[in-house]
């Protein structure tokens, strides 16, 4: 088996992405074939805010609010880049 981060790949996860999904859930994120490390994973599930801002060094800062039943953490994150890249 491989391991990543001091994870170990089981029988259930299909790939890198799942097990980044299932170990390193909030910490990191999959969108667009990039994976990105989180910082900041305090989340205010009341109201619905995608924002993020591309940063002169390539990261991006986020504000995230979202209902949890209507989302997930990764489709809301991936949403709030795609709005960056529209501009």
């Amino acid at each position: 088996m491989r391991s990543m981060h001091g994870w170990e790949m089981k029988a259930w996860h299909n790939d890198w992405e799942d097990l980044l999904c299932d170990e390193g859930y909030q910490e990191y994120v999959v969108a667009h074939g990039v994976i990105y490390k989180v910082d900041n994973t305090e989340i205010d599930p009341y109201d619905d805010v995608y924002e993020a801002e591309k940063q002169p060094d390539g990261s991006y800062r986020y504000t995230l609010k979202y209902y949890n039943g209507g989302c997930c953490f990764s489709e809301a994150i991936e949403t709030a880049l795609e709005r960056a890249e529209e501009g």
